[in-house]
């Protein structure tokens, strides 16, 4: 008797690179564009927290962290005295695609973090060796692969609800026009009340939250990559006044916006 047994496509990837980094004492980094691929990452010096529009992650040495498509965020390092972390970044076939987006940005803590460091260090190694070596990195992937969608089965990741997903979706194309959650559900034909209910039960955070992250995280790009006064930047994307502006720039990424210019300007 033939015995035929087909894997899942929902497995298979297009794309595969692995990268080390190394800094010293502090890094900042921001994802304002959505990222367009996934990405698997492995603290071996240092801790971050990642703030994105909807949550906030901490991770130290010996952590996982997953980061899906699409996403921005940003990354706030720190070492003493060095910052060192693996990232493999990667790309499903279409098939795979609607999964891999549903795993939120998550961290996972490894019963074993040696081993996974021996096996993302064994990685980079046979990515530089020859061909039928370098298939070798893609079995180790799929180990670590393996631990990510172990810690969240494909059952048990929850679809957001339309409502929720159109609100979203708003938010992220208009936040530097929108000035209130009232706003926000009349356009998308909602009552605050139930506005507030979706983003608290499915999201962890508020509609005012969700907004001045997205609002902050623009911030931070224009605070890298333009001259523009603090308080120009504030007006630009509808806080109303510089000191609130300040404060919830503190709130989202733990430095002021000056002091953010220095670091990343040195």
């Amino acid at each position: 008797m033939n015995q035929i047994i087909r894997l899942d496509s929902k497995l298979c990837i297009s794309y595969l690179s692995i990268h080390c980094s190394e800094y010293i004492s502090e890094h900042h980094f921001d994802v304002h564009s959505p990222k367009i691929s996934n990405s698997i990452g492995f603290i071996t010096k240092g801790c971050v927290e990642f703030v994105t529009s909807t949550t906030r992650i901490s991770a130290q040495e010996g952590d996982l962290i997953y980061i899906p498509e699409g996403v921005r965020y940003v990354s706030h390092w720190h070492g003493t005295p060095k910052i060192c972390f693996y990232s493999i970044h990667f790309r499903p076939l279409e098939t795979a695609v609607p999964l891999w987006r549903k795993i939120p940005i998550s961290k996972i803590s490894p019963a074993d973090p040696d081993g996974v460091r021996e096996k993302i260090e064994c990685m980079v190694a046979f990515s530089q060796a020859e061909l039928e070596v370098q298939a070798k990195a893609y079995a180790l992937y799929y180990q670590l692969a393996a631990l990510i969608l172990e810690a969240f089965p494909e059952q048990d990741i929850r679809r957001l609800p339309e409502a929720l997903d159109n609100a979203l979706s708003y938010a992220n194309e208009h936040f530097t026009q929108v000035q209130s959650v009232k706003e926000l559900a009349r356009a998308c034909f909602l009552s605050e009340s139930r506005l507030f209910h979706l983003f608290r039960e499915h999201l962890h955070t508020t509609p005012t939250a969700y907004l001045n992250n997205l609002k902050i995280q623009a911030a931070v790009e224009m605070l890298k990559k333009s001259d523009k006064p603090i308080s120009q930047i504030a007006a630009s994307l509808n806080f109303h006044s510089d000191f609130y502006f300040r404060k919830v720039f503190r709130q989202v990424t733990g430095v002021l916006p000056s002091q953010f210019r220095k670091l990343t300007n040195r």
